[in-house]
């Protein structure tokens, strides 16, 4: 129906409904595939807030499929986006996924400067995951510690 009346917008939306249910189904492929229609009509129509939202879900699937580097570029893409629109709420969640696909990928003190800004964002929505978030930035300074830690610490005990 959406098809004959020309609608690209429900198309738009139908095909990223289709990749979120492949994606249920553990379909990677479909998912991918319904995701690249989607968003291929969305780049036509220049509608941003639907690309953001679009690169963000794919950018989830690409974590899924521990494919971090993939995850990261779609998450920037949404991002440009988000910050584009003032969409606060929805910057933040790409900035949390952001500084957890960073941590996969062993970027630890930029995944922390990532969380801090969303840590900041949630906070001024007055969001209730601010403190999950801090507990996380919180481990994740602790790694960077013990890891300087094995680096340094036994620099006294050595032998000249």
């Amino acid at each position: 129906l959406e098809v004959r009346l020309k609608n690209d917008a429900g198309i738009a939306r139908a095909h990223q409904h289709l990749g979120r249910l492949a994606e249920r189904r553990g379909d990677h492929d479909g998912a991918a595939e319904q995701y690249e229609k989607s968003l291929e009509i969305k780049r036509r129509m220049n509608d941003e807030r639907g690309l953001a939202s679009l690169y963000h879900q794919y950018g989830n699937l690409r974590f899924a499929q521990d494919e971090f580097h993939d995850a990261l570029t779609l998450y920037r893409k949404a991002l440009v986006l988000e910050e584009k629109q003032a969409d606060f709420q929805s910057l933040a969640r790409t900035l949390i996924q952001v500084g957890l696909t960073l941590e996969q990928l062993q970027q630890i003190q930029e995944a922390i400067s990532t969380l801090r800004k969303a840590s900041t964002l949630l906070a001024k929505l007055n969001s209730p995951i601010v403190e999950k978030i801090a507990g996380l930035i919180q481990d994740l300074e602790g790694r960077v510690g013990d890891d300087l830690h094995g680096v340094f610490g036994d620099l006294g005990n050595e032998d000249t």
